[in-house]
Parts: structure tokens; C-alpha cells; sequence
């Protein structure tokens, strides 16, 4: 409530960016579970507003504008402080064929409950994104390999070096891209008998590329070309994400300070 009554006194501070990483909690979560927590935030209690005066605030991030390309980056490794070693994390995350995004953005946020009846006013037609590639590192922190998944004219294809074969999304995207454990069945020499061992699944997805549903059918094919599609998984939609820009904001209501931040598209270059 106070964040919508101070929603105009907000001071912007933009930062560039090229993609939008997501955390991935070792119990495992959703593409959907993760960007609502990074849209949670985090008290803070010693803010020093304009005035000089600590206040209690709450830092969060959200999207302000979506560009046409969102390229989300999952944080699969991450340093362990107990052994000094970096590791991988290999727990599940799962990811729809296609999102909407109004709920994490500034706008969606802002209305709250009212957001369902507020979101026809706020560029309807441009908050759902449709999945159209996915970058899979297998193997461990120290060692692996990357291969993609791309969305080509409709068929989607596997593109890993000299292999280039049609990848059945709908039936082997849970068990190449979302990771987590398997059970197998082994054979213990000790026992002399089978034994069901579960082991972590070593491939798992690390980059996934959304693009903007109404751009994707202004082609007529409901996807974008190989080419275009490789160029911004390798170079992380550089050329489609150039624009924009992370943007924190602060709000302040009689004795009680929010501060934000928000995704937005910066300025044509003059």
C-alpha cells in the first residue's frame, strides 16, 4: 500500500545490463518461483533518505519495460565456503513453453489485486514471452560441455558441435534440461544383490532465451531463424537487449521508505 501511494516519488538509478540472472535454490524451484523472489526484495533498516534520516526500506528488483528478447541466466554454480572449490548445483528447475511476466513487473506489482483488471491498460499483448532457446551445460564445475536447444521455424533442433538433429521439446525437455536426480538400478558386489542408487543429473539448462509472443507470430512462423537465434545465445541477445537498463528506485511515505528497482529500456542512442 504505501509503495502505491509514494509510487511518483521514486528516484531512478539506471545500471546496464544483458540479462536477468535467477537464483537456483538447492531444493529446487520454477522459473515462476524465482523471478517472485527476486521481485520479494530485502528489508533494509538503516536507509538514509533525502532528508538524512534513517528509515526502514525494502529493496527489490522487478521489470519495468520488456524488450522484445528477455534472456534469463541460471546461477548453477556458486562457491562453497566450506571446501574453497566452486560446485554445481544440480537441482531441479523447471520452465515453461511460455511465461507472462506482468506479475513481476513494476506495473503488476504496483496494482497488487487490482493488477488482473489494471493489466488489459498496461501493453496486454506484449507480456507473454514463448520459449525459443535453451543452453545446457553437462557435466561438473570444473569441466563440462554447452549445447543449445533452438526453436527453429516452428521445429525445434539440437545444435551441439557437428551434431544438428530435431529435439522433441514436448517429451525430453524435463529429462535434458530441468536437471535434479535419477534412480538407478545397481548392481552391489557386497550385497550381491540390486541396489536403487540415486545420482544427480549432470546436464541441466543454463541459459534460457524468451522472446516476445508478438514478435514471434509477426513472423508468421511462430519463431525466429537459426542464425539469429545462435547470435543471441552467444553473445547473451547483446544486439536485441542492448537497450536495457536496471533502474533503482526509491519511494518515501510519512515514516516509511521503499526502495526498488526496475528493468527498463534505455533511450534510442542520439
Amino acid at each position: 500500500t504505501a509503495f502505491k501511494q509514494s509510487f511518483d516519488a521514486r528516484r531512478d538509478q539506471q545500471q546496464p545490463f544483458y540479462n536477468i540472472t535467477l537464483d537456483v535454490p538447492k531444493k529446487g524451484g520454477s522459473l515462476e518461483t524465482a523471478l517472485a523472489s527476486m521481485c520479494r526484495g530485502e528489508k533494509l533498516t538503516d536507509f538514509r533518505d533525502d532528508n538524512g534520516k534513517i528509515v526502514s526500506c525494502i529493496k527489490r528488483d522487478c521489470l519495468s519495460k520488456l524488450n522484445r528478447v528477455c534472456v534469463f541466466h541460471l546461477k548453477r554454480f556458486e562457491l562453497n565456503y566450506v571446501t574453497f572449490q566452486r560446485v554445481k548445483k544440480n537441482s531441479r528447475f523447471t520452465f515453461p513453453m511460455e511465461v507472462d511476466l506482468y506479475p513481476y513487473t513494476l506495473h503488476g506489482l504496483c496494482n497488487g489485486d487490482q493488477g488482473v483488471a489494471e493489466k488489459e491498460n498496461f501493453e496486454s499483448s506484449q507480456q507473454r514471452y514463448v520459449l525459443q532457446g535453451i543452453v545446457v551445460h553437462s557435466g561438473t564445475a570444473n569441466y563440462g560441455h554447452y549445447y543449445s536447444y533452438i526453436n527453429v521455424n516452428g521445429a525445434w533442433t539440437e545444435f551441439n558441435d557437428a551434431t544438428v538433429r530435431p529435439f522433441d521439446v514436448a517429451k525430453k525437455v524435463e529429462e535434458e534440461c530441468f536437471g535434479g536426480s535419477a534412480v538407478n538400478v545397481e548392481y552391489n558386489a557386497a550385497l550381491k544383490q540390486n541396489i536403487e542408487c540415486a545420482r544427480d543429473i549432470t546436464k541441466s539448462a543454463y541459459m534460457l532465451v524468451y522472446v516476445r509472443a508478438d514478435s514471434t507470430s509477426s513472423g508468421g512462423s511462430g519463431s525466429v531463424g537459426a542464425l539469429g537465434m545462435a547470435g543471441a545465445v552467444e553473445t547473451g541477445a547483446a544486439a536485441t537487449t542492448t537497450g536495457m537498463r536496471k533502474t533503482t528506485m526509491t519511494a518515501t511515505t510519512k515514516k516509511t521508505t521503499i526502495l526498488s528497482s526496475a528493468f527498463r529500456k534505455a533511450p534510442p542512442p542520439s
